[in-house]
């Protein structure tokens, strides 16, 4: 089974609980979604009419069902605010469809991008990440998928509150 990871990215400076799996990069926040590419799909056009977050937040977040943790992270997103953010979702065998639109914010206005084969990685820059797209994927023991970047999340947390305790 190939690398299969989804994701939110934000360069906002924002305090995301400890129970939401995230990780604080060069730049900014990557938080890993537990989504499948259908879940991604159905944002992907639910959203094709939002021109800034709140919209977002509306048509794709309290319009479909989402199971936890991702709930948890888009009622977290939309209770915060956060106005500058990307969706990746990225698949190692995946062709990604030609009309895809990007989705991407900054300061609360939707950012429309042509479709490019590094899209992933436009997004990272747009957003002023110096931890770019090729980092993130070469880093399989964090971003191979959901269940990897929760484990590592929560074995790196649990060593740090060893050290500390």
């Amino acid at each position: 089974m190939g690398q299969n990871i989804s994701y939110i990215i934000t360069s906002e400076k924002i305090k995301v609980p400890l129970g939401i799996v995230h990780f604080k990069e060069s730049g900014g926040i990557i938080i890993p979604l537990l989504i499948d590419e259908d879940d991604f799909e159905k944002i992907n056009s639910h959203s094709k009419n939002a021109d800034n977050s709140c919209d977002f937040y509306e048509d794709c977040t309290r319009h479909l069902i989402y199971e936890y943790p991702t709930k948890e992270i888009f009622d977290f997103m939309d209770d915060n605010k956060i106005k500058t953010f990307g969706l990746i979702s990225y698949r190692e065998i995946l062709e990604i469809p030609e009309n895809r639109e990007p989705l991407v914010f900054i300061d609360d206005k939707r950012i429309h991008l042509e479709s490019t084969n590094s899209l992933e990685a436009e997004i990272h820059t747009l957003l002023g990440f110096d931890f770019t797209f090729s980092e993130l994927i070469r880093n399989e023991k964090k971003y191979w998928n959901y269940e990897t970047s929760k484990y590592y999340y929560f074995t790196e947390l649990e060593k740090m509150l060893a050290n500390n305790g």
